[in-house]
């Protein structure tokens, strides 16, 4: 979570996920998912698809080796 608490009912939230590739070899086509907690909305955004609980977003790639990738969603906290 980037946002800085105390967060309040109706804010939106920013989250943050990284991503990062321990392979020698390229990723392609990575899935990611995530779950959104209790007491938050999600609408997609960012590249981010869904419903609650489990979002996701695909990357395309390609994602090099040790190199490490940072993607951001938001959520409001119902």
């Amino acid at each position: 979570m980037l946002t800085p608490a105390p967060c309040r009912y109706g804010q939106t939230v920013n989250f943050e996920i990284k991503v990062y590739n321990q392979r020698n070899e390229i990723a392609r086509n990575i899935e990611v998912s995530d779950y959104v907690p209790e007491g938050y909305t999600f609408v997609a955004n960012n590249g981010w698809i869904g419903t609650t609980p489990t979002i996701r977003r695909i990357i395309a790639g390609p994602l090099n080796p040790r190199i490490l990738l940072q993607f951001h969603y938001n959520l409001p906290l119902r």
